[in-house]
C-alpha cells in the first residue's frame, strides 16, 4: 500500500458493511472488513402482565434502526435489592421493531418484588436501562 493512501467514505449505511479490497492491477494488496454500526441507545423498558395466569412481558422499541447484530438480555433479580439475578433472553420482532423479554412466573413468585434491567449490545458498544422495580401481585406491573 502506498504511503499516505486512504479511503474516504462520505456517507455509509448499515448495508455498506462488508469486505473492501485495494487492488493494483490483478493483485489484491489488502482486504479489510468494514462494519457499520452505531452504539445502541439506552433502552426504556415497558413491563406488563395481562393476567395473574400469564408471565410478565418487558418490551423496548428502539427509536432508530438497529443492525442485525444487536442483541438484548434482561437481568431479573428478586426483592428490592435484586439479589440472585438471572439472565432472560430477549427476542427481536422485526415486524413490530421491538425487543420482547418474558419473565416466567410460578405460583411461588406471587406478591414479590422484582428488579429488572435490560442490557443491549452490538459490535459498537453496550448500554443498560435504568433499573425497573415490579410488584408481581399487581396486574399493572
Amino acid at each position: 500500500m502506498l504511503e499516505e493512501s486512504s479511503l474516504f467514505l462520505p456517507s455509509i449505511l448499515f448495508n455498506d458493511s462488508g469486505w473492501y479490497s485495494c487492488h493494483a492491477g490483478d493483485s489484491v494488496l489488502r482486504s479489510v472488513r468494514l462494519t457499520v454500526e452505531e452504539p445502541p441507545e439506552v433502552p426504556y423498558l415497558t413491563c406488563y402482565r395481562r393476567s395473574f395466569a400469564k408471565d410478565i412481558l418487558c418490551e423496548w422499541k428502539p427509536s432508530r434502526q438497529l443492525s442485525a447484530r444487536t442483541k438484548a438480555k434482561l437481568w431479573v433479580g428478586k426483592g428490592l435489592m435484586g439479589g440472585n439475578r438471572t439472565e432472560q433472553p430477549c427476542r427481536y420482532y422485526s415486524r413490530s421493531q421491538k425487543f420482547s423479554c418474558r419473565i416466567t412466573m410460578t405460583h411461588h413468585d406471587e406478591d414479590i418484588a422484582l428488579r429488572v434491567t435490560m442490557c443491549v449490545i452490538n459490535t459498537a458498544g453496550a448500554t443498560t436501562s435504568e433499573d425497573k422495580y415490579l410488584m408481581t401481585g399487581s396486574l399493572g406491573v
